[in-house]
């Protein structure tokens, strides 16, 4: 392939040249001539003098589109090696790059590869700083970062990733952020902040969420959880007082283990 390819590139006219580089990806793709579409792309994007920048940005997002259609196991090993490759010449070939990472993310988390996951959506927000305002989708994937860290038990992932999302949100009306912080507090064994900020969200329904379940239940049941486990003292109690006067909490199934030990506070 590498001979046909160097051919191809000798090519004196530009439009035809840029077909037969079209054509050469998307044949390798769909023959499932891997390396010969690794071997396509790498010299796409290296013959920088044979390949102008416009053209190469087409046809890396033909390449991009040619991963995207690929098998989940294939996307992600070939996904990755597109990856590298684009590397040489990243400001070039950002978006195209950012939406393979996106993908291989996307696979990651579906089958619950949380840490994977959250390095490839990593990566596309490497450089949030740098781009003025944030849009509404990079505010959703810092969460979603934060999200699937904790996922992983990385408590500082989350923090980081929480820390960088604050400045850009109102925190307390976005439901995302808060229900990620009482998570981090539980994880950290802080159970009386992690007790009130779960059940603040059980009566303070402000906002709607894209990463949990909107069933405000859920963390009734953890409010419980971290009050239970919370170390003896005035702000225990009140909390174990609050939870056991909520109606709601006796159709808890641990019920029995709250009204046990709010009598023996």
């Amino acid at each position: 392939m590498e001979h046909q390819v160097e051919i191809m590139l000798q090519e004196p006219d530009l439009v035809f040249r840029e077909e037969n580089l079209r054509r050469a990806l998307i044949e390798t793709a769909e023959s499932g001539d891997l390396e010969g579409f690794l071997v396509v792309v790498g010299r796409i994007v290296s013959a920088v003098a044979m390949v102008p920048p416009a053209v190469a940005m087409r046809l890396i997002s033909v390449a991009q589109t040619e991963v995207m259609r690929m098998e989940n196991d294939t996307q992600l090993s070939i996904g990755q090696e597109v990856l590298t490759i684009l590397q040489q010449r990243a400001a070039n070939f950002e978006i195209q790059a950012n939406t393979i990472r996106e993908r291989l993310a996307l696979i990651h988390e579906e089958r619950e590869n949380w840490s994977q996951a959250a390095a490839y959506y990593s990566a596309i927000n490497s450089d949030l700083g740098n781009r003025g305002d944030p849009t509404e989708d990079d505010i959703d994937r810092l969460l979603r970062i934060a999200f699937l860290f904790l996922n992983s038990d990385d408590v500082a992932g989350a923090e980081e990733f929480l820390m960088r999302a604050k400045s850009y949100i109102k925190v307390e009306v976005n439901r995302d952020y808060r229900i990620c912080q009482a998570r981090v507090q539980e994880a950290k064994k802080a159970f009386s902040n992690a007790a009130q900020q779960f059940y603040s969200l059980t009566t303070d329904l402000q906002g709607a969420t894209k990463l949990y379940s909107a069933d405000p239940s859920q963390w009734l049941a953890r409010a419980v959880i971290c009050a239970i486990l919370a170390p003896a003292g005035e702000q225990r109690s009140k909390m174990m007082s609050k939870l056991y006067q909520d109606e709601r909490c006796r159709g808890l199934e641990f019920f029995n283990v709250l009204e046990r030990v709010h009598s023996q506070k």
